[in-house]
This record gives C-alpha cells, structure tokens and sequence, in this order.
C-alpha cells in the first residue's frame, strides 16, 4: 500500500485548504495512506478527518531541531509522494531529503533543485476560464502521480466534526434561530472591512436574527467595542476551537467574514458565505467556495487595489477607500441568497410588456418592498390578508442594485428587472 505526504506548514487557512487535496487524494486513491505535516497549533483542524492516517507536527518554537526530528520521520516513513504545498526552505529540505518516488513542490521553493518535479506557482495564475484559485493552484501538485487528475477541478476543503463538537453547537445555539455568524477581525488591518461597519451591520441584522461573532481570544475586547448596544449579540471569540468555529458556520443563515481564515472555515462546511474584500482582490485565488457564496468589494476598484498580496497594517494612502466605501446596505442585503416580493397579479402582467416592475410604492415611498423568505408569511399576513390575485415572486438579487435594510427588511431603490425573477407562484394568506 503506499503511503503519500501532504506538507503545508503555514497558517490556519493554508491548512483548511491543503484538505481539498487529502479530498482529491482519496477519491482518486483511496487505497492510498495520506500523512500531512502541519505547523503545531494547526493540527486540531485535522483531528476528525477519516482520509487522515497520521499528522506530523513541526513545531516552529523548535525550529531547528524540529525540523531536523520531521526529516528523520519523513524517511523512515519511505513514502511513495511528497506534495509540499509550501515555498519555504525548511519545508524544501523536508521534501528533498525525503525518499519519496515523487517529490512535487512548487519551484518558487529555494529547495526545489531536490525536488523530482516543479510546479510554477503564480498569483494570480490566469487561465482561459479565469483566474485558477489557491486549491486548484496545489491540485497542480498532484498530477505527476496521478496523473488522470485535472487542476482545473475545484474540489471543496472539507473539516470533519465528532459528536462532541456537534453536541456543543447544538447546546449553543438552543433558542438561538435563526442565527448569523460573523468574523470581523483579521490579522491584517487592511484586509478588515471597518470597525464601525460591522457595528452598523450588526444593527440591521439583529432585528431578525440572533448574531454569533467568533474569533481569537485576542479579538474579544475589539468584538465588544463592535456590538456595544446592539441586541441579539453573542461574543464568542475564544470560546470555541477552529472546528467548534467551523460547525456553528455550517448550519447559519449566513456567515459573513473578511478576506482571512475564518472565510476558509466557511467553505470547509459549504455555509452560505458573504466575503468582504478590502485591500485584497478575488483574482489573488482566495474567494469562498460554498455553493451559495458572495464576494463583495468596492465598486469602481481604486487605483491602489491591491497594496499587497496579504494586506498591510495600514492603509499606504491614509484614506482606506477600499473598506470605507463598501456600503452596509450592499453587506446585509446579501443576507439571504433570495428575496420575494408579494405582487399583484394584474400590476404584474402590466410590466410584462415593459420589461421592468414598478409598483406604486416605488413613486409613493421610493422604493419596491422586498422580504427575506422567514418574513413572508408575516408580510403577507399583514398587508394582504384576504387578498385575491396575488404573485409571490422569487429574486435573485444583483450586487450592481440599491438595495437597503431598513428596519429589518429589503428595499429596492429602483425598479426591478423582470429578467431576476427566478420563480413566480399564485399565493393567498
């Protein structure tokens, strides 16, 4: 049976995301035993994946000799593939010094003379059908021994949970639905949508949904500042491990998160996700993987987009246009993937022939009113009880829409393109 090794050595969402190839690994070769070498502190992550036969722990604090033990394991272990993820030397050396068959790295790596095989790793890496993201640059990895793989595949990073963990997510958010989870910090300033927006985002939501804001223990005192006031708040920062983090995202409404790691967590569980990107750009590969998944950025892009691959301390310019300018309205409409809007039948079929919907609250109050799907049953019963001829129409909202949450609900500052009704049904309440 051969027995293959993952390297990734870096930060906790280099690790959520190295699992995309444990994933591939395995449905490719599931005969094969898969070992990965992670960063001490990182290996939590793993501690529940069933593809998983054993994690090395390098430990930085040691770096020297830790590294010094990770080769000596690595080649009594006789593995038949390295797939060294990192571009650092200390990871080279592991790999190179290796008896694999195979050792794959990027060569980008100063160690990469070692290696069998060298892979070209480029942000952004461009192709015919748009930039490739960061798993399917590391699927790239995978091909010279298995070679029927295609990179171009994007294959879901994926965490695993034991019932303990589910248990207490199930006790947490006990009386606590519909609930939201949002991360607002980052390690790097530039990449964090602002304080003070988040606090604003906050307010909209906490009228319809219990909120949940995770984080380090070192965040708690920021998230504090954040939600002083705000009902409906829940500061969990420090007191859940990453796939504690990771199993309250699975099953929220939505999840909303900053270009950083806890945005990795959310697609390791395919939770709906709306992905705030400041300084960075979705072209660098790192955007969320969730079916249900949103990216949204400061429109035009400045000039100075991006400062940098990771984001800065702080802004270069002294303006942070790129956080800034992001609007709340454009964040919390996000909330649900859809919205509805109850219409009446006869107004409805008048715009068939126009294109575009306009009922009379556009010209009496400015604006179309709107429902997330929980609000339906509650609008409806309000307004247009005993009603008759009424459409319940389904949309799929764009982010190019002025679309604003004012006391809870949706309202669309425009008309509405009929081509964003996804569904329409005859309804009665």
């Amino acid at each position: 049976m051969k027995r293959v090794l993952v390297i990734q050595t870096a930060f906790i969402g280099d690790v959520i995301l190295a699992t995309s190839m444990i994933e591939s690994i395995h449905k490719h070769r599931p005969a094969w035993k898969i070992d990965i070498l992670v960063r001490k502190g990182n290996e939590s992550l793993l501690q529940n994946n069933p593809y998983i036969n054993e994690v090395l722990i390098w430990n930085k604090k040691r770096k020297l000799s830790s590294l010094i033990q990770n080769i000596k394991q690595i080649r009594n272990n006789d593995y038949f593939a390295v797939f060294n993820i990192q571009r650092f030397l200390n990871s080279g050396l592991a790999t190179g010094l290796s008896k694999a068959k195979h050792k794959i790295g990027f060569k980008q790596n100063p160690a990469s003379f070692l290696f069998t095989h060298k892979i070209d790793h480029k942000i952004p890496h461009s192709t015919a059908t748009g930039p490739y993201h960061e798993v399917q640059r590391n699927a790239q990895l995978l091909v010279p021994a298995i070679e029927e793989l295609n990179p171009s595949d994007v294959v879901r990073p994926k965490l695993y949970f034991n019932e303990k963990i589910n248990r207490k997510i199930a006790e947490l958010t006990k009386e606590k639905t519909p609930y939201i989870v949002l991360a607002p910090t980052s390690v790097w300033f530039t990449k964090q949508w602002s304080f003070g927006k988040w606090t604003e985002l906050a307010k909209s939501l906490s009228k319809d949904f219990q909120l949940f804001f995770i984080g380090a223990p070192s965040d708690k005192e920021n998230i504090d500042k954040i939600i002083d006031g705000v009902s409906n708040c829940h500061n969990v920062a420090g007191k859940l491990s990453l796939p504690e983090s990771a199993r309250l995202m699975k099953d929220a409404d939505r999840v909303f998160v900053n270009d950083s790691a806890p945005l990795h967590l959310a697609s390791s569980v395919n939770a709906k996700t709306t992905a705030i990107f400041c300084s960075t750009i979705p072209e660098f590969g790192y955007t969320p993987l969730a079916e249900d998944s949103i990216v949204v950025t400061r429109t035009p892009r400045l000039e100075c987009q991006p400062c940098g691959l990771h984001g800065k301390k702080e802004c270069p310019l002294g303006h942070f246009k790129c956080s800034l300018d992001i609007p709340v309205s454009k964040v919390a409409s996000t909330v649900s993937g859809k919205l509805f809007h109850i219409a009446e039948k006869g107004l409805f079929e008048k715009a068939l022939s126009t294109g575009t919907y306009a009922p009379p609250s556009l010209k009496s109050e400015g604006f179309i009113h709107l429902s997330f799907e929980h609000q339906v049953k509650e609008t409806g019963e309000r307004f247009f009880k005993g009603s008759k001829d009424l459409i319940l129409l389904e949309i799929q909202p764009s982010s190019d829409w002025d679309l604003r949450i004012e006391s809870g609900f949706p309202h669309l500052y425009s008309e509405l393109p009929l081509s964003s009704i996804i569904e329409k049904k005859e309804v009665s309440f």
